[in-house]
């Protein structure tokens, strides 16, 4: 791809200079990155426009959303996310205004949870498409894997239980609150959640996890 289309007024190459910078990642210009760390928990997810989101001048709460959802999979795995790679398919309606807003909703959580970016890959698209990969660390020697559940086990929860579904409800006109600060909640909720890595090192310290 020599030219993204559209309303982009930056190429490949351009775009990918911005997201350097951006990010202020040392880590991107080849076609591997370099990372001298012990990374033994990868995960990725994918996101679709129409399938995953909806756009809807929330193109910030998106970018949020993208990473957080992979941060919560190493979270799960008893681990810390490390380092994350980028997969974009632009659609050739995006202004520069769309995608700058999205990595500043991206960068506020690679931030806030000290997840660097190491690469990716651009690409023009019918729809707006987020593939992210993201590696992390074992807090303990071994991962948490999901099979290990038993009967007698004490379940531990973080927040309210339901409340992305409500928002994601809310967004696709499936259900109707009249209080708007009680809708926005729930729409805000859908995008982004709190994590707690914090939480988690200190819980893994005291008990045995056993999924």
């Amino acid at each position: 791809m020599k030219k993204l289309m559209g309303y982009l007024l930056m190429d490949e190459f351009q775009l990918i200079s911005f997201i350097k910078k951006f990010f202020k990642s040392d880590l991107i210009g080849d076609d591997t990155a370099f990372i001298n760390s012990n990374i033994n928990l990868i995960s990725k997810d994918i996101l679709i426009e129409d399938v995953h989101f909806k756009i809807n001048n929330n193109l910030f709460e998106i970018g949020e959303k993208s990473l957080i959802s992979n941060i919560s999979d190493i979270l799960a795995s008893g681990g810390i996310g490390k380092y994350f790679f980028l997969g974009l398919g632009i659609p050739d309606y995006f202004k520069e205004t769309d995608i700058k807003n999205f990595l500043k909703g991206l960068k506020k959580i690679s931030k806030k949870y000290n997840i660097n970016l190491a690469g990716g890959d651009i690409s023009t698209s019918s729809k707006f498409f987020i593939s992210i990969t993201i590696t992390g660390e074992t807090i303990l020697n071994t991962p948490i894997t999901r099979n290990n559940a038993k009967e007698g086990d004490n379940i531990y929860i973080v927040g309210n239980l339901g409340d992305s579904e409500i928002g994601l409800k809310i967004i696709l006109g499936q259900i109707k609150i009249d209080k708007e600060n009680l809708k926005n909640y729930f729409i805000k909720k859908h995008y982004v959640q709190n994590l707690y890595p914090e939480f988690l090192k200190e819980l893994l310290l005291r008990c045995k996890i056993n999924s």
